[in-house]
C-alpha cells in the first residue's frame, strides 16, 4: 500500500473527529446545526429563508455549510436551500454560495469514499481488477455528468461511488465545478417543479451518457 493510501484515512479520520468535537463542545453551533436539518428534512425552504436572513452576513457562509452537511448527510433535499438562498441573496450570488457548500460536501464524500469504502472495494475479486478498476471509474464519471440532467435526483451517493473507484481527485472535482453550477443556476431561477416538466429529452440524454460510460469503460 502506497503511503498516501495509508495516510488519506488518517486525514478523513481526522477530519471527522474534529468536526464531531466542535459539534459536541459548541451548543449554540449544535442547536444552529439541529435546526437547520430540520427545514431540511421538511423542505421548509420559508424557514430557511428567514434563518439565512436573520443571520445577516454570516448567512452567506451558512448556505455554503448546509449544502456541504446536505451532501454528506444525502438523501436531504438540496432544492430546498438553493431556492431559500436565491430569495435571500439573489439567484447568482445565492447560486454561488450554494455552489460552493456543494463542492466542499463532495470532496468530503470522496474522501469518505475513498479512506473507507476503497480499501473494502479492493478486497472483493482480486483478479481482473484492472478492468473491474477501469470500467467502474469511467462509469462513475459519466454518472456525474448524467445525474446533473436529472434535477432533484438523490445523486449524491455517486460522490461516495467516486471517492471508492480509482478516479484521480483532479478529474473528479474538475467534473463537480464544472456540472454542478449549471443546474444549481437553473433550480434557483425556475424551481425543482418547473424542472421536471421539462421533456423528456433529458432522460434519454442521461441515458445515453450512461451507455456510452459503459461502452467506452469495457474498450
Amino acid at each position: 500500500m502506497r503511503y498516501s493510501e495509508r495516510r488519506t484515512p488518517l486525514m478523513v479520520t481526522g477530519v471527522l473527529i474534529m468536526l464531531f468535537l466542535i459539534y459536541l463542545l459548541f451548543p449554540s453551533l449544535s442547536i444552529q446545526v439541529n435546526r437547520t436539518l430540520s427545514m431540511l428534512a421538511f423542505n421548509d425552504v420559508k424557514g430557511l429563508r428567514m434563518y439565512f436572513t436573520g443571520l445577516g452576513e454570516p448567512g452567506k457562509v451558512a448556505v455554503s455549510i448546509t449544502m456541504a452537511l446536505q451532501a454528506v448527510l444525502a438523501p436531504l433535499p438540496r432544492p430546498v436551500v438553493i431556492q431559500a438562498s436565491a430569495g435571500v441573496f439573489g439567484t447568482v450570488k445565492g447560486s454561488i454560495l450554494a455552489w460552493m457548500g456543494v463542492v466542499l460536501g463532495a470532496v468530503l464524500c470522496f474522501g469518505i469514499g475513498r479512506a473507507y469504502g476503497r480499501p473494502l472495494w479492493r478486497r472483493i475479486g482480486k483478479e481482473r481488477r484492472r478492468e473491474r478498476e477501469r470500467f467502474f471509474e469511467v462509469l462513475v464519471l459519466y454518472l456525474v455528468f448524467a445525474t446533473r440532467l436529472l434535477p432533484g435526483w438523490p445523486f449524491d451517493l455517486v460522490y461516495y461511488l467516486a471517492g471508492i473507484s480509482n478516479m484521480r481527485f483532479r478529474d473528479y472535482l474538475l467534473a463537480i465545478v464544472f456540472s454542478e453550477l449549471p443546474v444549481i443556476l437553473a433550480l434557483a431561477r425556475w424551481g425543482e417543479q418547473e424542472l421536471r416538466r421539462v421533456d423528456g429529452g433529458l432522460w434519454m440524454g442521461a441515458a445515453v451518457l450512461v451507455v456510452l460510460g459503459l461502452w467506452a469503460a469495457w474498450k
